[in-house]
């Protein structure tokens, strides 16, 4: 049953990744060409700010998560839905905090870029843009992590591909017909609150929650814990945009946001396997499945190196030539950035490393034991961005990103050593350093290789030469070290294929 869901999962998170990532990549080409690059860098930090008010969720999400895994492995519904009924009223309370929010943001945000917009144009911009927060934080975010817990996030992926396709259509829609940019957001802000609507209905005609049981406000108590957690996975997100905003002004943030839109689109395909079993892991742990777990763990482990590789190696090689085609013709800021396109790589590379070591961590709920990294990790990101900022602008702000997330990788697999696991860190280290050096010889392999881009269609022929041989290659060396590993994962493969069958 946990294969099945598993499969369920990843399948369709990966779906929804593969769509976002088309989103991703047709909507700021539409927007910079259609509107401008100051228009583009504006949504993109008016966006970062607003997702500042994630902060004080206190690092609930993964909290709550965690404690709904044993209720509902033991059918126990007076627990689920006294933790329901208090999550419900916490984030409901945020969402009133979040109005607060939405209007200051409003107020002050239009004097960063005062210069180039009118100060009604902006504040218009900025209140239509938190309408879909406002819509999550009250209706959803509750039921969303319920699902989660149940092992049924297919049914938030179909939801959120369904939302992605209609947003995308609207989007080009409003472009062609010359719409406003305020208009275009006022239209997709409707779609995105129809999706934790639907989220609610579901919930309710499916786990029956009991209304007249106390909220259990128990379940909340580790959220201080889950707090370091959580600003930390704020500042990896919001804190390059932010500075960027405030030392060197939209147009470099718009640099920005292309290129991170692309590399942070390759981390939620990837990331799309662990998220995908995360819930499962965190049934084995409420059962006390110890075996299984660290079985689990060496495989997984594996496979993310190895995709890890496989895709960053391959990005590494072809973001450049991307960006010179999907900005071609953009003269108001110079997108070819090379070097700060190595270090972006490499710093999201490093985030990706930590991801089978967060998941056990938070899916056995040791918030409070590895807070301490957290911070170190914030301050790190924050102190380093702002000290290289000045010197090196862009790339200064992707190398104290890349410095915090490999610390942060480092210190996971130091806790599982002691913890949960009781793993030497040998493994993690080995596992590195192979890696490290292959990613290494590949892309200095790929320097030797003469290959002339100048349309799309070019770059797609090269692109399916450089993934075909970098996974061949990955494949074969993993199969070599790793034997016992990848033949665990390709019979989790030829299971799944059984069961499609």
């Amino acid at each position: 049953m946990r294969l099945k869901k598993s499969i369920y999962n990843t399948s369709f998170l990966l779906i929804q990744q593969i769509i976002t990532s088309v989103y991703g990549l047709v909507v700021p080409s539409l927007i910079i060409n259609t509107y401008g690059s100051e228009i583009n860098g504006v949504i993109a930090s008016i966006t970062q700010f607003l997702s500042y008010i994630a902060l004080l969720e206190s690092g609930i999400g993964g909290v709550i998560t965690a404690a709904l895994y044993k209720p509902l492995a033991c059918y126990d519904m007076d627990k689920l839905s006294g933790i329901v009924r208090a999550t419900e009223q916490f984030f409901q309370r945020l969402a009133c905090f979040f109005v607060v929010y939405l209007g200051v943001i409003a107020l002050v945000y239009p004097c960063f870029v005062r210069d180039s917009f009118p100060w009604i144009f902006t504040f218009s911009l900025v209140l239509i843009m938190g309408i879909s927060t406002f819509a999550q934080y009250y209706f959803g975010i509750t039921y969303q992590l319920l699902i989660q817990a149940d092992q049924k996030s297919y049914i938030i992926s179909t939801l959120q591909i369904i939302s992605t396709i209609c947003v995308l259509i609207l989007t080009v829609l409003c472009v062609k017909m010359n719409f406003s940019i305020h208009t275009l957001k006022l239209t997709c802000a409707a779609v995105y609150v129809f999706r934790p609507m639907m989220l609610g209905r579901f919930v309710k005609m499916r786990y029956k929650i009991k209304q007249d049981v106390l909220p259990d406000r128990e379940a909340l108590d580790q959220r201080w814990d889950g707090l370091a957690h959580h600003v930390a996975y704020i500042i990896h997100y919001n804190t390059d945009i932010t500075v960027l905003t405030v030392f060197t002004g939209v147009l470099e943030v718009s640099v920005y946001s292309v290129y991170y839109n692309i590399v942070s689109n390759v981390y939620k395909i990837v990331s799309s396997v662990t998220l995908g079993i995360k819930d499962s892991v965190g049934n084995i742990i409420a059962c006390g499945e110890k075996k299984l777990l660290e079985r689990t763990l060496n495989e997984f482990e594996t496979l993310n190196f190895m995709l890890i590789n496989v895709f960053y190696s391959c990005v590494l090689i072809l973001i450049v030539p991307f960006i010179k085609l999907y900005t071609a013709g953009v003269s108001d800021v110079d997108y070819i950035r090379p070097y700060f396109a190595f270090w972006l790589v490499v710093s999201e590379a490093a985030y990706g490393i930590r991801c089978p070591y967060d998941m056990i961590i938070f899916a056995a709920g040791h918030f409070k034991q590895t807070k301490k990294g957290a911070y170190i990790e914030a301050c790190l990101n924050i102190v380093i961005s702002l000290l290289l900022v000045g010197k090196w602008g862009i790339e200064g702000v992707a190398i104290g990103t890349f410095i915090a997330m490999f610390f942060r990788a480092l210190q996971y697999a130091v806790y599982l050593e002691k913890n949960i696991i009781y793993r030497p860190i040998k493994y993690f280290l080995k596992k590195l350093s192979i890696n490290l050096l292959l990613g290494c010889s590949i892309c200095w392999g790929s320097t030797f290789i003469q290959y002339r881009v100048d349309t799309f269609l070019q770059w797609f022929l090269y692109a399916a030469i450089v993934f075909s041989l970098i996974l061949a290659i990955n494949i074969a060396i993993n199969y070599i070290v790793y034997k016992d590993d990848v033949t665990g994962i390709m019979n989790h493969f030829v299971k799944k294929q059984k069961k499609i069958g």
